[in-house]
């Protein structure tokens, strides 16, 4: 049995024979095409451009030091291969043009991306947060589990297992056969229910659990942190901390809660099509809903891997000054060239 996959991980054959002889007036296709012609490649060309101007600034001497900096430098690369897939997925002209041209090879490496990217941006997340944690549960034993060394290895071992994870891609994940040359979706050749179950285990894995791992953890350090006044723990953290690692702090907070408020709206539409599909099967109308509901999330996803760029540079004073300094370097170095 054939079935689709992709960045959109419930899109069936069914939802591809429904796309294509859709009702071009109706208001869901007008908004799913606006999004796929203009709203998407801007994100994406947006989102791209700023993680690689967070992997210019967070590779100078001055952020090399600092744990928290060697996961944002991985979270921009993961960051990136994320919104190329998305964008790729999301606009309908790419896909058809890639599928068309490089056919199997395309569509392996695109589900490859799919499965592996979102999950280590996630986890990275999770990370991210945790030195977060330790540093206030555990300020005195902070700089002991929160080493590089640690760091490396949790990123080496996240890449490894993940890609595990999406392997199966590579094989099974296919263009398809027999269809019009205007195919606009990649195909898994496995059965629709193994198919299914690979799909939630990866919303799960992706985005769901991270979601609930990092809500626990957050809320955690606020209620630590809301308990801690001046007294002598208080003092002692302050006497170890700087300026600069404070500043750090607010940064990794900043990415935390806007995964958590980006990531929601999937979450909640993954719960509510679950419990809907379990208790009856969808009308034509209710599958394009449900198509343009995980559309929107998908784009509410894009954006929690666009901007990070603006929120480093919004809570972090020392992150503007390097910018700037960037920036002023290159024109500079551009005029005497």
């Amino acid at each position: 049995m054939v079935t689709s996959t992709g960045y959109q991980n419930v899109t069936t054959s069914q939802d591809v024979s429904m796309s294509q002889t859709a009702d071009p007036s109706d208001i869901l296709d007008a908004l799913l095409y606006y999004n796929s012609s203009y709203l998407t490649p801007i994100l994406v060309i947006f989102g791209v451009i700023n993680n690689l101007l967070v992997l210019v600034v967070m590779s100078l001497p001055q952020y090399r030091k600092h744990v928290s900096c060697l996961y944002l430098r991985a979270l921009a690369v993961f960051d990136i291969i994320n919104l190329l897939g998305i964008g790729t997925v999301l606009t309908k002209n790419v896909m058809v043009a890639m599928i068309a041209r490089y056919g199997d090879p395309f569509c392996a490496a695109l589900s490859f991306c799919s499965y592996f990217s979102p999950n280590a941006s996630s986890w990275v997340i999770i990370a991210i947060t945790f030195t977060r944690f330790v540093a206030v549960m555990f300020p005195l034993k902070a700089h002991l589990i929160t080493t590089f060394k640690a760091a490396n290895i949790y990123i080496a071992v996240t890449v490894i297992a993940f890609c595990v994870w999406a392997s199966p891609s590579l094989v099974f994940s296919k263009a398809p056969k027999g269809e019009s040359t205007r195919a606009f979706r990649c195909v898994l050749l496995i059965p629709v229910s193994v198919n299914a179950s690979y799909e939630m285990a990866h919303s799960i894995l992706a985005l769901m659990l991270p979601f609930f791992v990092l809500l626990v953890l957050n809320l955690s350090i606020m209620n630590k942190m809301n308990r801690r006044n001046k007294s002598v723990e208080r003092m002692t953290v302050s006497a170890t901390d700087t300026k600069e690692e404070r500043s750090v702090i607010v940064m990794v907070f900043g990415v935390t809660i806007a995964f958590l408020v980006l990531v929601l709206p999937y979450v909640i539409q993954t719960i509510v099509w679950q419990v809907l599909l379990a208790y009856k099967e969808l009308n034509p109308y209710q599958i394009k809903q449900r198509n343009f509901s995980y559309t929107m999330a998908s784009m509410f996803y894009a954006t929690n891997c666009s901007i990070n760029f603006f929120l480093y540079f919004i809570t972090c004073r020392k992150f503007r000054q390097d910018f700037k300094s960037v920036i002023l370097c290159e024109c500079l170095l551009a005029q005497k060239g």
